[in-house]
C-alpha cells in the first residue's frame, strides 16, 4: 500500500555528516536525539569523517518494557503503540541536524516509541552493512550481540547517498534497489514490516544532473512497484516536499544545499507521516 497527499488515505538517508568506523570497517549507530539548531554546512565535503559525535537516545515515551508496545493492555480501542526503528542517512541522523521528523511523530503518538539509526554519510550498502547489528543487535551469524526492543515496523530512508556516489562508488538503481530489498527481508524474517520512503526530491542540489536524477526516478519507481508486494508499505516523500517540481524541494522546505531539509521540511514530513501510515497510533 502505498501513502501519498493525493491519495484516500491521508499523506503518508545523509551526507556531509559525521560517522565512524569500527576496526572492521563497517558503521555503528545507536539511538540519538535529534538536533534542532541549523543546517549541514553545504561546502561540506563527500567524504565520510572516521570520528563521530557522541550518541544519544531519542525520547521514548514507552520505556518499561521492549514489547510493551505491542501488549492490548491499556490501549485505546482502534488505537496502536507503534514501535520503530528508522535507518538512514544524514536526513534521519539527529547529530546531522536530522531525524525531526521521528521528534514530530513521538509528540503525536506519545504512547508509542520511534528511534533513530541514522548516520550522516551512509549510503545504502553502508546502512545495509550495519543493519542487523544497529537495528536488531545481532551479530552476521545471527547471534544476539544487544538488546533492541521488538520492532513492530522499521522505516528504511536511504539510497540518495549511492545516487552521489554513482561514478566514485560505481552505484547503480539496481545495487540500491538489492540493498533496500534485502533490509526489507530481514525485517520480515524478524517479524516487523518494513515502511520504505521514497528517495526526496534534490533537484535543486549542486551534485544533481541528468544520470543522478535517472537513477533516482529509476530507484522510486521500484519502491512504488513493490508496495504492498515485497515491501509492506511505502510513502512517497515528493508529493510531501516538492512543489510542482516533483524531484525538487520547495524552497521554505530545503537548506540552502538544495539536498536537506530544513526544520519545516523535517516537520512536514512527521506531520505526514503521522496523517499517513501512523494515523491510528497512540
Amino acid at each position: 500500500m502505498r501513502w501519498s497527499p493525493s491519495s484516500t488515505i491521508a499523506a503518508v538517508i545523509w551526507l556531509f555528516a559525521a560517522c565512524g568506523s569500527n576496526p572492521d570497517g563497517t558503521t555503528t549507530a545507536t539511538p540519538r536525539t535529534p538536533s534542532a539548531t541549523g543546517p549541514v554546512a553545504p561546502s561540506a565535503p563527500i567524504a565520510v569523517s572516521s570520528s563521530p559525535p557522541p550518541a544519544t537516545p531519542i525520547a521514548s515515551a514507552s520505556p518499561a518494557s521492549p514489547r510493551a508496545a505491542s501488549s492490548d493492555a491499556g490501549r485505546a480501542p482502534g488505537k496502536t503503540r507503534y514501535v520503530v526503528a528508522a535507518i538512514g542517512d544524514s536526513l534521519t541522523d539527529p547529530k546531522s541536524h536530522g531525524g525531526i521528523y521521528l521528534e514530530v511523530l513521538l509528540a503525536r503518538c506519545p504512547k508509542s516509541r520511534f528511534e533513530s539509526y541514522g548516520v550522516g554519510g551512509n549510503m545504502a550498502s553502508m546502512m545495509r552493512t550495519r543493519f542487523l547489528r544497529d537495528v536488531f543487535g545481532e551479530d552476521p551469524a545471527g547471534n544476539k550481540t544487544s538488546e533492541r526492543p521488538a520492532w513492530t515496523h522499521v522505516i528504511i530512508l536511504g539510497g540518495l547517498g549511492d545516487v552521489l556516489s554513482n561514478l566514485t562508488a560505481k552505484k547503480s538503481a539496481k545495487s540500491i534497489q538489492r540493498d533496500i530489498g534485502w533490509m526489507v527481508s530481514e525485517t520480515h524474517e524478524r517479524h516487523a514490516k518494513a515502511l520504505v520512503l521514497t528517495l526526496p526530491p534534490w533537484a535543486g542540489a549542486q551534485q544533481y544532473d541528468t544520470v543522478r536524477g535517472q537513477m533516482a526516478v529509476e530507484v522510486n519507481a521500484w519502491i512504488a512497484a513493490e508496495s504492498g508486494k515485497s515491501i509492506d508499505a511505502t510513502f512517497d516523500t515528493r508529493a510531501v516536499l516538492s512543489c510542482g517540481q516533483p524531484e525538487k524541494l520547495c524552497d521554505g522546505l530545503a537548506f540552502m544545499d538544495g539536498l536537506h531539509w530544513s526544520r519545516a521540511g523535517q516537520t512536514k514530513l512527521g506531520e505526514a507521516l503521522a496523517a499517513g501510515p501512523f494515523a491510528d497510533c497512540e
